[in-house]
C-alpha cells in the first residue's frame, strides 16, 4: 500500500514469498530512513520506483517477480548498498556505467534478467565485490579485463550469454576465485594459465567454443568440473584433481586414460571413445570405438 510511505521511521522492509501483487508504491521512497528491502518471490509488475535510488540501503532484493523497465542511471545513488537481486524479472536494457560507483557492494545477483548489451568496464569498480552473479541474460561482447581488479571476488558466474572473446588473463590472477561460470557462451581461446593459482573448487566451461587444455597445477580442491560439448578443448585430466565429485566432460576432444580416482565419484559423464577411456570403459587399444555416452556414478556403477 502507498500508505507504507508514511511510516518515515521504517527501516527494514521485507514481504518475501507473499505473492503480492501490483506494483511497488513510488510513496515507498518517503520512507526516509528505509535501507532493508525485500520483496523477493512475489509477482509485482512494472518498474521500479525512481525514489527508491534516494533511500540510503543497504540491501536491495527484488528477484523473482514480474518487473520491466530499464535500470536507470541513478542507481548509482546507493552507495551504502552492499547486496543487490534484480534477478529473474524482466528488465530490459544495458547496465549502466554508474554501478560502478557502488563500491560497497557484496553481492550483486542480475541472472535471468534480461539485460542486454555489454557488461560495463565500471564493474571493475566494484571493489567489494565476492559475488557477481550475471547469468542468463542476453549480454553480448567480451568480458571486461576489469574483473581482474576485484581481488575480492570469489564467485564469477557469467554464463549462459552471447560473450565472445576470449578469457581475460587477468581473471587468473584472482587468488580468491573459488567459483567460475563462462559456459553456454560463444568465448573463443584458451584457458588462462593464471587459473591453476585460483582455489577453484567449481570451474563450468560447458557449451563454448575454448579449445586446448586445461592448465597445469589446477587447484585440487576443484569439486565441480563441466566441459560438456566444448569441443575443441584437448589434452587430459590432470591426475592431482583428487577432490572432483561431478566431472562432465563428454562432447570434448580430452584424450588419455581416466584417472582412477574418479571411478568412485558421484557423477561421471564423458564419451567412452578411443580417445578417453577408463572405470567402465573400454580403453584405447581395445577394438570397440564407439563414441557413446558414459555415464559412472559412485561405487563405478554405469548408469
Amino acid at each position: 500500500p502507498s500508505e507504507l510511505g508514511l511510516l518515515h521511521k521504517l527501516e527494514k522492509f521485507s514481504v518475501d514469498g507473499n505473492m503480492l501483487t501490483g506494483t511497488i508504491p513510488e510513496e515507498l521512497g518517503d520512507a526516509t530512513d528505509l535501507n532493508f528491502l525485500v520483496f523477493i518471490l512475489n509477482s509485482l509488475t512494472g518498474n521500479i520506483p525512481e525514489s527508491i535510488w534516494h533511500l540510503p540501503l543497504d540491501t536491495l532484493a527484488l528477484g523473482q517477480n514480474q518487473l520491466s523497465g530499464t535500470l536507470p542511471t541513478e542507481i548509482g545513488l546507493l552507495s551504502n548498498l552492499t547486496y543487490l537481486s534484480l534477478s529473474y524479472n524482466g528488465f530490459s536494457g544495458e547496465i549502466p556505467s554508474q554501478i560502478g560507483l557502488l563500491t560497497d557492494v557484496i553481492n550483486v545477483n542480475l541472472y535471468f534478467s534480461s539485460f542486454t548489451g555489454t557488461i560495463p568496464t565500471e564493474i571493475g569498480q566494484l571493489s567489494s565485490a565476492d559475488y557477481l552473479g550475471f547469468s542468463s541474460c542476453a549480454f553480448t561482447g567480451t568480458i571486461p579485463t576489469e574483473v581482474g581488479l576485484l581481488t575480492d571476488l570469489s564467485l564469477l558466474w557469467m554464463d549462459g550469454n552471447s560473450l565472445t572473446g576470449s578469457i581475460p588473463s587477468e581473471i587468473g590472477q584472482n587468488i580468491h576465485m573459488e567459483g567460475l561460470s563462462l559456459g553456454t557462451s560463444d568465448l573463443t581461446g584458451t584457458l588462462p594459465s593464471g587459473l591453476a593459482n585460483a582455489p577453484l573448487t567449481m570451474l563450468f566451461l560447458e557449451n563454448s567454443l575454448l579449445s586446448g587444455s586445461l592448465p597445469e597445477g589446477l587447484s585440487p580442491d576443484l569439486i565441480y568440473l563441466s566441459l560438456s560439448n566444448s569441443t575443441f578443448l584437448t589434452g587430459t585430466i590432470p591426475q592431482n584433481l583428487t577432490s572432483l565429485d561431478f566431472v562432465y566432460v563428454d562432447g570434448t576432444e580430452l584424450s588419455g586414460i581416466l584417472p582412477e580416482y574418479l571411478c568412485g565419484i558421484t557423477d561421471l559423464v564423458f564419451d567412452c571413445s578411443p580417445l578417453l577411456c577408463g572405470c567402465s570403459c573400454l580403453c584405447a587399444n581395445e577394438t570397440n570405438s564407439s563414441a557413446a555416452s558414459m555415464i559412472v556414478g559412485a561405487n563405478n556403477e554405469t548408469l
